[in-house]
């Protein structure tokens, strides 16, 4: 789904303005939002600031403040043991994981450690447990930013920040069109991963098999729950609050902790990107 404000945007007018894009939530989906990256280098589309939310401020923080080459290639290239080796399991403490490992991994990357020094710029959000608020993190250590943002409860423990408690920025604003917006973004592209969340992870087939007891296991329930909810603040913020382009992969395939699947789901952003950027107008002369 595009949504288009103007039927007279080119390619080359996505070039010259200050692009801003927004890098939507999604758990394993995230893997969505390299394929979409490379496509818009592809085309000579290098954004002016992104603003991230939990895979998104994971995946941000590589492509603004990363070596984003070899960081792509590593993923990519990532089996069941290079993944099950990130995992620092204190389940039933707070989460499954703490999450240190995720981020040490993303640390191996780095080029730069504040969020202001990331080319381009970057913003993550989080939300405060005790008071309901989001946090949006634009200048400080890019670290602990991304942990809090990416702390999805139930999978990671909440992360301490100075003196709050945070968790994941997409119980609140899970696609941060209005950040975006702050950071004096000209057009803003929004990439929402879970357009189609419930038809990949509880299938109706599931749904069927609970009646003589089969239910979807605990994870699965807690995750797609909050992701239904997420959905649903995404759906009203929208009205509010909309990109000028809103890009939803084809992700049905892909469940939300499908992280052995990641080439496939990235080849699937891959591809949005590809149609996103063939309908623009053709430039004057083409």
């Amino acid at each position: 789904m595009n949504t288009i404000p103007s039927p007279h945007i080119t390619l080359n007018d996505l070039r010259s303005a200050k692009l801003g894009l927004v890098l939507g939530g999604g758990a394993a989906r995230g893997f969505a939002h390299i394929g979409f990256l490379q496509e818009l280098d592809r085309a000579g589309l290098r954004p002016h600031c992104i603003a991230g939310c939990s895979i998104g401020a994971f995946v941000g923080a590589a492509y603004a403040g990363g070596d984003w080459a070899r960081f792509t290639d590593h993923v990519l290239k990532m089996g069941r043991g290079d993944l099950m080796s990130m995992a620092d399991p204190v389940f039933p403490r707070h989460g499954l994981m703490d999450g240190d490992r995720v981020v040490e991994f993303l640390s191996s990357f780095m080029r730069v450690s504040r969020l202001e020094d990331c080319a381009p710029a970057l913003a993550v959000n989080a939300a405060d447990v005790a008071t309901g608020e989001e946090v949006v993190f634009t200048s400080g250590p890019v670290l602990p930013a991304v942990r809090a943002s990416i702390a999805l409860p139930g999978m990671f423990t909440p992360a301490w920040n100075e003196d709050r408690l945070l968790v994941d920025g997409g119980l609140i604003n899970p696609l941060p069109v209005n950040i975006c917006r702050k950071m004096n973004a000209d057009i803003v592209v929004a990439v929402d991963l879970n357009a189609q969340v419930l038809k990949a992870d509880i299938h109706l087939e599931q749904t069927k098999a609970a009646a003589p007891g089969k239910m979807p296991n605990l994870f699965v329930l807690l995750f797609n729950s909050i992701y239904i909810m997420q959905r649903t603040i995404n759906l009203m913020r929208l009205k509010k609050e909309p990109p000028d382009f809103l890009i939803q992969p084809e992700l049905r395939d892909y469940s939300l902790m499908d992280f052995f699947k990641g080439p496939g789901c990235a080849e699937a952003g891959a591809r949005a990107a590809r149609k996103f950027i063939s309908e623009l107008s053709p430039a004057p002369g083409d």
